[in-house]
C-alpha cells in the first residue's frame, strides 16, 4: 500500500476507536443489562448516536 492510503486508514481507525472509548466512558455503552437482542441493539445504537 502507498503511504497516503495507510495514513487515511489509520485516521479512520483512530476515529472509530475514539468514538467507542468515548461511548464507553460517558454514555454507558457497556452498562446495559438487557438480554433481548433488539434491546441490546437499541442501547448500542443510542449510545453511539449520543457520541456523534
Amino acid at each position: 500500500m502507498d503511504a497516503p492510503k495507510i495514513v487515511r486508514y489509520y485516521r479512520s481507525r483512530f476515529q472509530i476507536e475514539f468514538a467507542y472509548r468515548y461511548a464507553n466512558q460517558h454514555y454507558g455503552l457497556t452498562h446495559c443489562q438487557a438480554r433481548s437482542e433488539n434491546k441490546l441493539h437499541f442501547h448500542f445504537n443510542a449510545a453511539l448516536t449520543a457520541v456523534n
